[in-house]
């Protein structure tokens, strides 16, 4: 019982603060008109960036924080395959720099810093291709938020430039560090891959969170139809309204990559890639299944207050028809006339006081033997 409510507690936090208004997601960060293609503006999220590099071969791992560009420049020219990984986007000279080192294009550095944008994937030839996704996080309040992942990836690197700090991607890191699986036998295209997978792997727990609320929301619904539980679906449906916004165009850069004619993607990786592919698809699909359950709870949701409305009306009904008749008695006995009948008989009032409790109990049993009373409480037995 306490670890069910532990985990219901939990998915309220994760739900009910993830606030992704359906118009968040078309509030880009663009340079003040007439400015030049490929200018760009810092990111508004005050975070200096943070630069990691781990380059790597079948032999070892050479790991280094905070490397200067004259180090990256160094690891560049390194056999191997290296992961250059920028967190932060609160300054963009340093951004500048590792695109002036690796050549990038200016708009696609644009596209860095002016998100989100819709996930994409663009090929620059055979020198690079240019990746963007979107990778679900949790704030500090717990909230789901759909951070932009810029990725760049050439013939022996790959470059990551986050939003913010932290990511999903640490299982990818300590497959690196202990030659977990086939990573450090592949190119930088199997990275790239990795890095991927492990974005769309970072959707399951956000939905399985959905799928457990979900689930709450309809028996609330149903039992304690609340306007809380009307507040909270609808904090539900704009959360997978930003959902489908972005898994729907992110399936479509992957399958993209998956049947993109060049050499940076090999034969084998192509084969993971459309793995992702199949993965994204999924998430799309259970998206949508939920967004016609979110449709179910509010038309139930409706149907239990207004049946709730109708019982509470049929025991108003029943007690005013009730107090009808007897207050056509207490009015016809309070009348002002001296020569009405039984008017000064000395147990007149207290005869007619039983007359009232006696048709009140009459009607009540009436009303009990037709059915009006308690009706829809008791199970049938046929």
């Amino acid at each position: 019982m306490g670890r069910a409510a532990s985990r219901r507690s939990a998915t309220i936090r994760l739900v009910a603060s993830t606030r992704l208004s359906s118009l968040s997601f078309f509030k880009k960060r663009t340079a003040p008109p007439g400015t030049r293609p490929g200018a760009f503006v810092p990111g508004d999220t005050n975070l200096e960036p943070r630069v990691a590099v781990l380059h790597y071969d079948k032999d070892g791992v050479d790991e280094r924080v905070s490397p200067t560009i004259e180090e990256i420049r160094e690891i560049q020219q390194t056999p191997g395959v290296s992961w250059i990984d920028v967190q932060g986007l609160g300054s963009g000279e340093l951004v500048q720099q590792i695109a002036d080192l690796y050549q990038l294009h200016p708009l696609a550095v644009e596209d860095v810093f002016h998100g989100p944008q819709r996930p994409k994937t663009e090929s620059y030839g055979a020198d690079y291709l240019f990746l963007i996704t979107r990778m679900p996080m949790q704030d500090d309040l717990g909230a789901l938020v759909l951070e932009q992942l810029s990725i760049f990836f050439g013939p022996d690197w790959v470059i990551t430039i986050q939003e913010l700090y932290g990511d999903t991607l640490d299982p990818v890191r300590k497959h690196i560090r202990g030659n977990v699986g086939p990573i450090r036998e592949h190119g930088a295209d199997y990275l790239a891959y990795s890095i991927l997978d492990g974005v769309i792997d970072g959707y399951y727990p956000a939905l399985d969170a959905l799928n457990d609320r979900l689930a709450d929301l309809e028996e609330d619904a149903l039992e304690k139809p609340t306007k809380r539980v009307l507040r909270e679906t609808r904090e539900v449906r704009s959360t997978l309204l930003g959902l489908h916004r972005v898994l729907w165009p992110q399936r479509e850069a992957i399958h993209a990559l998956a049947r993109l004619e060049t050499p940076l993607v090999s034969d084998t990786v192509r084969l993971y890639m459309r793995d992702i592919q199949d993965h994204c698809s999924q998430l799309s699909e259970v998206v949508e299944s939920y967004r016609e359950v979110v449709s179910g709870i509010s038309s139930t949701w409706v149907s239990a207050v207004g049946n709730r409305t109708n019982d509470v009306m049929k025991v108003l009904t029943i007690m005013a028809s009730i107090f009808i008749p007897l207050n056509f008695l207490a009015a016809l006995y309070g009348m002002n006339f001296d020569n009405m009948p039984e008017l000064h008989y000395k147990h007149a009032y207290h005869f007619l006081l039983g007359v009232m409790v006696s048709m009140g109990v009459g009607m009540v049993i009436f009303f009990y033997r037709r059915g009006w009373l308690f009706q829809g409480d008791e199970d049938d037995d046929e």
